[in-house]
């Protein structure tokens, strides 16, 4: 089995769909994945990541499958600067240094992050998406995954960066501060991953390539810089906030 996660295009989160350079992305990604023998296609609920699925859906039979787990839930906490930031674009001093952050089992114990709840959203998003996993014949075993039915089908995902990096994270067993802080995904990147079955009905998931954006050139489009954060300090052109 294939999973595919695919964060959606360049967004106008006030109205909640696509910029006109985030349809140029879908579409160029949609180029891309109508090559692939997609056998089921999801999406969350947002306006942003549906309106970057359609551009894929419609080269296939498949409707597009809303899953309400796959929508992004902003929760914010006030850093060491005293804003509210989202908990995933945390300062460095406010966790770095804490062993724990990058604990599978500690990570959520900062009492910062107690409060917002994310514990608990993350575990709903893990067992959504497990339960979603088993009805395609995967099931849940500790660290790894029992094969209930082996399958060659390609599973797209069309969602978020902060629940990419959630998902991502349930898969491989890591803390999620990890891929939160360490990695970016930019806007209509391709995040692939293939079952690895070497021992009969058992199962782990490999990530293949990440934030992969190799479409966009075809389009003289280069990665969206929406993804990243200042690249040095004195780059006040880039994104500081």
């Amino acid at each position: 089995m294939k999973l595919i996660f695919v964060r959606h295009g360049d967004p106008n989160y006030e109205l909640d769909c696509l910029t006109e350079l985030g349809r140029k992305e879908a579409d160029l990604l949609g180029e891309r994945l109508k090559k692939l023998p997609i056998s089921f296609i999801y999406s969350s609920p947002l306006g942003r990541a549906k309106e970057t699925a359609s551009y894929t859906a419609r080269y296939f039979k498949q409707e597009i499958i809303v899953k309400d787990f796959l929508q992004e839930s902003p929760l914010y906490l006030k850093d060491a600067s005293g804003v509210d930031v989202l908990c995933r674009d945390r300062l460095l001093d406010s966790w770095i240094e804490e062993d724990a952050s990058y604990s599978l089992e500690g990570w959520d114990h900062d009492p910062l992050l107690k409060k917002t709840g994310i514990g608990a959203y993350y575990q709903m998003i893990c067992q959504e998406f497990d339960a979603l996993l088993e009805k395609h014949g995967y099931k849940r075993k500790g660290h790894r995954y029992e094969v209930i039915k082996e399958s060659h089908d390609i599973i797209v995902f069309f969602c978020h960066f902060g629940v990419i990096s959630t998902i991502l994270s349930h898969l491989i067993n890591v803390s999620p501060t990890l891929l939160w802080h360490h990695l970016a995904c930019p806007p209509s990147s391709v995040t692939i991953l293939f079952s690895e079955e070497r021992e009969k009905g058992k199962a782990l998931f490999r990530i293949s390539s990440y934030g992969d954006t190799s479409h966009l050139p075809d389009g003289d489009l280069s990665p969206n810089l929406s993804a990243k954060f200042c690249e040095c300090f004195s780059d006040f052109d880039q994104r500081h906030e």
